[in-house]
């Protein structure tokens, strides 16, 4: 556990599109806020998630499979 005794993030595995180490988590504006992960150099995105563990998961799962929360 980290400071706070907050669980550490799990780290973002590379993006599956352009290999580049370029994922970002990203959430929405709006109500109810939705999670994402999208690489800042090709644009790929996950599919909006109601967490963001959630979203991790999807974009570092390896087989391209998208995963429910």
């Amino acid at each position: 556990m980290n400071y706070g005794g907050r669980p550490r993030r799990t780290e973002l595995k590379h993006c599956r599109i352009c290999g580049m180490d370029s994922g970002v988590r990203k959430v929405t504006v709006k109500v109810p806020e939705k999670f994402y992960v999208v690489c800042e150099v090709c644009g790929y995105k996950t599919r909006p998630h109601t967490t963001q563990s959630g979203a991790t998961r999807e974009w570092n799962n390896e087989r391209g499979e998208s995963q429910r929360d």
